[in-house]
């Protein structure tokens, strides 16, 4: 599956290691992930409480420059994930921050519709792939032991059948 990867101003610089894991894990599991052009920072401190809506601005031009198709953003960092998150449900509830933050992301040539793309945690994301996984082993598992059980009764002597019929099996 793909989403579109928002890697935060923290992994590409002080957690550079956490980038390289993250990029591994995902080839490894097979999660595409697209790099959002021309990010920004999402303003992961307290500046919402200097300007609100140029803090909700700046963390929503992230989501308004999601890749076009994808419904899911991935962002590793825990900060940008909770501001992604918290961006995206602000400007589902309070109206005049939706127009404010609207405004200023059309300036931008920008626009955005609060609820159309999902913001998800990296781990979130690997456990589900994971566990998906884990059932389409199993479930493979349980496929091939069946077509063993029809081979090996297809192949079993009128004997071996009869045996079988007597162990009711």
């Amino acid at each position: 599956m793909k989403y579109s990867f928002y890697p935060g101003c923290s992994l590409e610089r002080n957690a550079n290691a956490y980038l390289t894991s993250t990029l591994a894990i995902a080839k490894h599991l097979d999660i595409g992930l697209v790099e959002i052009e021309d990010w920004n920072c999402c303003g992961a401190t307290e500046y919402v409480s200097l300007n609100k809506t140029a803090s909700f601005a700046l963390i929503a031009r992230n989501l308004a420059s999601k890749n076009e198709g994808l419904k899911e953003i991935i962002a590793p960092c825990s900060a940008c994930y909770i501001n992604l998150c918290k961006a995206d449900k602000y400007l589902q509830e309070d109206a005049r921050l939706r127009q404010d933050v609207s405004t200023a992301l059309a300036a931008g040539g920008l626009a955005y519709t609060p609820g159309s793309l999902k913001a998800r945690h990296l781990l979130d994301v690997v456990v589900v792939v994971r566990e998906q996984a884990v059932h389409v082993e199993l479930a493979l598992g349980v496929q091939a032991l069946l077509v063993l059980d029809r081979l090996t009764a297809a192949q079993a002597t009128p004997d071996m059948r009869a045996g079988q019929a007597r162990r009711g099996g």
